[in-house]
């Protein structure tokens, strides 16, 4: 079939090789020949002519393919109402740009495509459609049609695109390219195509060709940015890292700018088997499409996925069918090898194995890990010292050493040396949690966190230049942001070596598909009533919390209390860091031994101090996991803590369904965020040394930037999970192949997403239960088990007020002693609180009272109060004395997310602005 328009090569490539509708193709393109191609192209007013008006000799050389024909293709022009002049072609002969460096060398060559009309404004496709196609859309999007609709002789359906235009209840799918966007308008699916990526916005440049002033959106697009209408992406997918991140910038600045109008976004994914869209369709039908479109991901859980992508080249792929990994056959040139594998495929014991070789070939290996009863377990796992025994132990560290990242230093009990690596094998485990604690952790490691990360990164280059020295990092979450940053540190950094087992749904056995069950309701008090429930019928769970604190009624002590109360016969195990470092707690020093230890245990609680690094392999002792996520540990680390037991038992899972815990302002720009902690210090700085007796010379503020860029990155990730929390770690469970079910609403599709259905709780958070499935038995239960959880906690918090206050006061000498210990009872940790505070508030006896005052952050209120009044002409006095702290810890360098986090001077001066 041809119309008068086309010919039968260019029909068949739009019908059948792009499933557009034919209607679509008779109304929108058009088959060109000889010299009528120049008319279409080139008609802007600013293209060289000659004085007769004719083309200049460069654009005629240019644009001589056209002359062997082409496609044409244009739509509708949405600002002026009538047929659009702009378009595309698409020559039978391409052309071919060459592409020359700054030295005037040649560098590649590139064919061109499709030409647009050059001089001339970008603009959006709007195809015109027919009847049919607007009928379609109107019934899948549900708004009705105008009373009367004009069809042209032609056979369009006038009015179609001002009809969108006015009714932002119709989605828009933006997709790049004519043919895509009538591929998916004839799904009966609302699109308009760009000409290009970038295409979207547009920003104003200087005489040199330097950006200024803010991008701003198309006028075409403007006019659909209508507050609430959804945007969905539908750009090639595409496996090239450069074209990767070209295309994820182009969705993330076009969405912003979108948002901004008060639309939302939407990014549609399929493989990359397929990259255009329309060859999805063609390859899997307008139905495989559809499912893709209801599983687009909103912006925020798009960009986490982004940011956690791994697109380095794999050099060793693990068939995902196996279900533990195969001896690992690594080259002796593999410098920097990066493990990727589900978590329980076996990544610690191939480890071990490597270090084995390591030692039989007379090479030390290096541990690093993040906590210190992770170190333990990898140690005894690899058959090395830990740090804090390897001076006494028979080997005396010969064969190397682990240890936790806060001693990479001298001061340190390690007393650690780069320059002793220098041909050793250095293992990171879960390697994205040990740098994020690296960078960002308000621990031991903040105090020497300059010292740690220069010689982190002196240690990689010790490592990574000598002859036989390796770096291997694994993680079940390997992302680009962990290995660019490790190469970012070394000069000539080596290309990595990338192990990976990828998930493949099809090869998920039994064993390793969890089911689960997601409470969608705004707080978790039923699920503690249904855990409570399970446990009087016998179960026996282990329950994985995020949070520790007296102060949090759902934290591992409180619901310790809370279930002693209903089973006081039962043995119940609380894991906490408390606990772990308690000698006198029944889990002190517990993780190197989970295994034996739990089985006597009815219930096991255990807060993120074992999230990663553990397995609990016991079997048939376990009956479920339950998992309350109240938005502090991130997404990974949610879904880690539910893996730490192995079994396949049934999980239930409450999550929050945002976050609490974003970084700096919460921003999910990586750059702005990094520009921003630059230009803080900066100012910060320069308002500390506004005096002329004060002066401090070689301050180094710009330390370490690709440090402050992988922590800008990862915080970026983490503010992004924050925004979409619960979604966010449902999607990383479903894409781990696991089966979710919501608690009332239960689907057979195992590619279902669950609904959310926050209406099982009223959104002020109360108790009262507003969905039918809910018993009026069960909601006064909810009602009373609210009620106790307060009280518990209450209760807790004044008991350990009262301790407080009661306790003696250690000297100076034994407060320095007892802060240095890892191991404290509650009694010396009482003490010790006691002893900080009559430090801080110059007091000799602490009361009750003070006690809970200090936990409700009253201190950071008086100080500010104190700085603001009497205390004003001291605040550069001390912010000084801070800055020259920081500055010695530092040896003149600054790691500014530190620094700015700890300023008081920041904000005061705010408060003073703001007045």
């Amino acid at each position: 079939m041809t119309t008068n328009n086309i010919n039968q090569a260019h029909w068949n490539e739009w019908v059948n090789g792009s499933a557009v509708d034919p209607d679509i193709v008779s109304l929108n393109v058009r088959s060109l020949s000889g010299t009528t191609p120049h008319e279409y192209l080139l008609y802007s007013d600013k293209l060289d002519r000659r004085n007769n008006g004719r083309l200049s000799t460069r654009y005629l050389r240019r644009y001589q393919h056209l002359e062997d024909g082409g496609w044409w293709c244009s739509g509708v022009d949405l600002l002026a109402g009538n047929d659009s002049l702009w378009g595309c072609f698409k020559p039978n002969t391409p052309r071919i740009t060459t592409d020359y460096n700054d030295q005037g060398h040649f560098k590649k060559q590139k064919t061109v495509k499709y030409e647009h009309p050059p001089k001339a404004e970008t603009e959006v496709f709007f195809l015109k459609v027919p009847l049919t196609i607007w009928q379609e859309i109107a019934t899948r999007y549900e708004v009705p049609l105008p009373e009367q609709i004009t069809i042209t002789q032609a056979g369009e359906a006038l009015g179609f695109w001002q009809w969108v235009m006015e009714n932002p209840k119709v989605a828009l799918t933006i997709t790049e390219g004519a043919k895509k966007a009538g591929a998916l308008l004839s799904g009966g699916y609302c699109a308009i195509a760009l000409p290009g990526i970038f295409n979207g916005y547009r920003q104003a440049k200087d005489e040199t060709g330097s950006k200024i002033g803010q991008p701003h959106l198309i006028p075409q697009l403007q006019i659909l940015a209508t507050q609430g209408r959804e945007f969905y992406f539908a750009y090639d997918s595409d496996s090239k890292v450069s074209t990767i991140a070209n295309v994820n910038k182009a969705i993330e600045k076009t969405a912003k700018l979108l948002e901004k109008e008060g639309c939302t976004c939407k990014v549609i994914g399929w493989s990359n088997e397929y990259k255009g869209v329309d060859d999805f369709i063609v390859a899997k039908g307008i139905e495989a499409f559809t499912k893709a479109y209801a599983q687009a991901k909103p912006i925020a859980l798009w960009q986490v996925t982004q940011l956690k992508q791994l697109t380095y080249r794999v050099s060793l792929e693990i068939e995902p069918s196996l279900r533990y990994l195969p001896e690992l056959n690594i080259p002796p040139t593999a410098k920097l090898i990066g493990l990727k594998a589900r978590k329980g495929r076996g990544k610690t014991h191939q480890i071990a194995a490597l270090v084995a070789e390591a030692s039989h070939q007379g090479r030390r290996t290096l541990i690093l890990s993040h906590r210190r009863q992770l170190v333990q377990e990898l140690c005894d796992r690899c058959c090395i010292d830990n740090v804090v025994e390897y001076r006494t132990s028979d080997s005396g560290g010969v064969f190397g050493y682990g240890l936790c990242v806060d001693s990479l230093h001298r001061q340190s009990n390690a007393r650690f040396n780069p320059d002793d690596w220098q041909d050793a094998l250095i293992i990171i485990d879960e390697v994205e949690q040990v740098l994020w604690h690296l960078l960002s952790a308000n621990t031991e490691v903040k105090k020497n966190r300059v010292r740690i990360l220069k010689n982190f990164r002196q240690l990689l280059q010790n490592v990574l230049t000598a002859e036989k020295g390796q770096v291997l990092v694994a993680d079940a979450d390997l992302s680009d942001l962990a290995l660019d940053y490790l190469r970012s540190l070394v000069d000539n950094p080596p290309d990595p070596f990338i192990i990976h087992q990828p998930v493949a749904p099809s090869t998920i056995t039994p064993e390793e598909r969890w089911d689960i069950i997601n409470y969608p309701d705004t707080n978790c008090k039923r699920l503690i009533l249904d855990l409570i429930e399970h446990i009087r019928d016998g179960g026996k769970p282990m329950v994985c919390l995020s949070a520790q604190q007296m102060k949090s009624q759902y934290g591992t002590i409180n619901l310790e209390a809370t279930l002693r109360k209903h089973f006081p016969k039962l043995k119940i195990l609380r894991i906490d860091s408390e606990s772990i470092a308690n000698p006198k707690h029944p889990a002190y020093g517990c993780i190197s031994h989970l295994n034996e230890i739990l089985v006597d245990y009815d219930v096991v609680l255990a807060s993120p101090s074992i999230e990663t690094g553990v397995s609990i392999d016991i079997r048939g002792h376990f009956t479920s996991v339950w998992g309350i996520a109240g938005g502090t540990s991130s997404d990974n680390a949610v879904c880690q803590s539910l893996a730490r037991v192995r079994e396949n038992v049934p999980r239930y899972l409450w999550i929050s369904k945002v976050g609490h815990n974003r970084v700096g302002n919460g921003t999910t720009n990586p750059k702005e965020l990094f520009v921003r902690q630059k230009r803080e210090t900066n100012s910060h700085i320069k308002l500390l040394l506004e005096s002329e007796e004060y002066e401090i010379h070689g301050i180094d503020c710009q330390f370490q930037a690709p440090s402050l860029w992988c922590w800008a990155r990862m915080a970026v990730r983490v503010n992004l999970g924050m925004i979409a929390y619960r979604q966010s770690i449902l999607d990383y469970l479903r894409n781990e192949g696991h089966r979710i079910r919501n608690v009332d609403e239960l689907f057979d599709d195992d590619e279902q997403v669950p609904k959310e259905t926050d209406n099982n709780v009223s959104d002020d958070g109360d108790d009262h239960q507003e969905n039918a499935t809910i018993d009026a038995h069960k909601v006064e239960q909810i009602k009373q088990l609210g009620e106790q959880l307060k009280q518990v906690s209450e209760e807790n918090c004044q008991t350990y007020y009262r301790c407080v206050s009661e306790s003696l006061v250690y000297t100076h000498r034994e407060e320095e002693e007892v802060s240095r210990r890892l191991s404290r009872t509650d009694e010396e940790r009482a003490r010790l609180h006691k002893t900080r505070l009559c430090r801080q508030y110059h007091v000799d006896e602490v009361s009750p009272q003070l006690v809970e005052l200090d936990s409700q952050g009253v201190y950071k209120g008086m100080q500010l109060h104190y700085y603001l009044s009497v205390g004003r002409t001291y605040l550069k006095h001390n912010e000084r004395d801070r800055l020259e702290k920081l500055l010695k810890q530092g040896q003149g360098a600054l790691f500014s997310p530190d620094f700015n986090r700890g300023s008081l001077s920041a904000k005061i001066w705010l408060y003073e602005y703001l007045q």
